[in-house]
């Protein structure tokens, strides 16, 4: 019986073993429909098994190099709309000639290789994953990086629930300190996301897919296609956006968020249309006084208005932690005095992608309008209390004396005409609520 290697771990294996013994992995599993067959051999040297991700605009394969015999994660140029194949016939990449011709495709593969040869040359930075080769093949390109092993940063995270942001800026900041230097190359990753960063066995992180996407512009279609929601700044999702560090400052931010809070940010484009941030919900930690204004300032729709560079993203962090171990002012309650009710639990779930988000209020804000609506009701009640009370006495006095029938006709006419003051001074009142809250949700718009 001859031997052969598993398609998810890559260990040796018989040929005829239905799952592997060393991973379980079932080796005769489901196969992407577009995918090439796990036991392709690219180059002749690297060997691919099973796809473990599609995005936008690649598949990507667990793979081993038979040369170094070494584990790899290979991706392959294949942009989802634009490419198809038939495995069963051929390995090679047919491109959809309806919205495509032949020189945009080969444009769009060297771009894609493009930026695989930039990261080459920037090696070895803690949380950024090595490219180790590229190619042209099957008309289309790939890259081969290191394979990481471990969970996704969102894997984690729906296991443990939101981390401490304490724990957050730590376990992020070596990655960031080797973005802001891949940045100072040239590369955008355009990608950031809880579920592009790996958490390896060792407890560190680092980012995948790195600068995959950048030059990728053929059309609006295929800019969507790397668009994330709730992770995207608004020039993303334009032809012609302006693309630069303050592009993925945007996701890091947004990804902070998300880890400390365990909710998504608004959609960059329902946020242009008046949806707020929300830093006052329950969270493990205390956020720093300034941390949740950090944060806020690298996620400004306004590109010009955000935090330019993680250099700076950085320096702002740091300024937080120190005003914050001095005044000791936080902007949250802090989790071991939140009531019952509302107090967290350690393996809370976290909130998944989704259309839309309700608009909440500052707490302080809900309780200053309850006690006010508390007033108003207290005031009608008395009102109608008063009404019934007159009348009866009315028609007492109207029954006793004559001078009753004057204070029958008064009384009455004098409460109505107070009940038509307050309706007035109520609804003139409202209207300018209105006309301020309109105000300021286009104050907010492009904040």
């Amino acid at each position: 019986m001859g031997k052969t290697h598993c398609i998810n771990c890559m260990k040796m294996i018989d040929e005829e073993t239905a799952f592997c013994p060393h991973c379980g992995y079932g080796q005769k599993g489901e196969t992407s429909p577009f995918g090439l067959k796990p036991g392709t051999i690219l180059r002749g040297r690297y060997l691919v098994g099973r796809v473990i991700g599609q995005g936008g605009f690649g598949l990507t394969y667990v793979g081993y190099d038979l040369t170094l015999e070494i584990k790899t994660a290979i991706k392959e140029y294949f942009p989802s709309g634009l490419a198809t194949r038939n495995s069963m016939v051929s390995n090679q990449v047919q491109r959809n000639t309806t919205r495509l011709d032949r020189q945009n495709w080969q444009a769009g593969c060297e771009s894609f290789l493009k930026e695989a040869r930039r990261m080459a040359k920037i090696d070895s930075l803690p949380g950024i994953v090595r490219v180790r080769d590229i190619f042209p093949e099957n008309q289309t390109s790939y890259i081969v990086m290191d394979f990481i092993e471990g969970e996704t940063l969102k894997q984690r995270l729906s296991k443990t629930g939101a981390m401490k942001y304490s724990e957050c800026v730590k376990l992020l900041c070596p990655l960031m300190e080797s973005l802001d230097k891949v940045h100072k190359q040239g590369v955008i990753h355009r990608d950031i996301s809880p579920d592009n960063i790996m958490v390896q066995p060792d407890g560190s992180v680092c980012l995948l897919d790195f600068g995959a996407a950048k030059d990728i512009s053929f059309q609006n279609a295929a800019s969507r296609q790397i668009t994330k929601k709730g992770f995207s700044p608004p020039e993303q999702y334009r032809e012609k956006g302006s693309i630069g560090p303050w592009t993925d400052v945007y996701a890091l931010c947004a990804t902070i968020y998300y880890c400390v809070t365990g909710k998504m940010v608004p959609d960059a484009m329902d946020r242009i249309y008046g949806e707020d941030l929300n830093f006052n919900v329950p969270m493990r930690e205390p956020l720093p006084e300034g941390a949740a204004r950090v944060l806020a300032e690298g996620m400004k729709l306004r590109a010009e208005e955000r935090i330019r560079t993680v250099e700076e993203l950085l320096r702002r962090f740091d300024g937080a932690k120190k005003a914050g171990a001095q005044t000791g002012g936080t902007v949250q309650t802090p989790f071991s005095e939140w009531p019952e009710t509302v107090q967290p639990q350690v393996g809370m779930t976290l909130e998944e992608p989704h259309t839309g988000m309700v608009r909440l209020q500052p707490i302080s804000a809900q309780v200053v309008e309850q006690s006010k609506r508390k007033r108003k009701y207290v005031l009608l009640a008395a009102a109608a209390v008063l009404l019934f009370l007159v009348v009866p006495i009315g028609v007492l006095l109207f029954l006793v004396m004559p001078v009753g029938i004057l204070f029958f006709l008064v009384m009455p006419m004098g409460v109505l005409l107070a009940a038509v003051i307050c309706l007035v001074v109520f609804l003139v009142k409202r209207k300018k609520r209105n006309k301020a809250a309109t105000g300021q949700n286009r104050r907010r718009r492009f904040s």
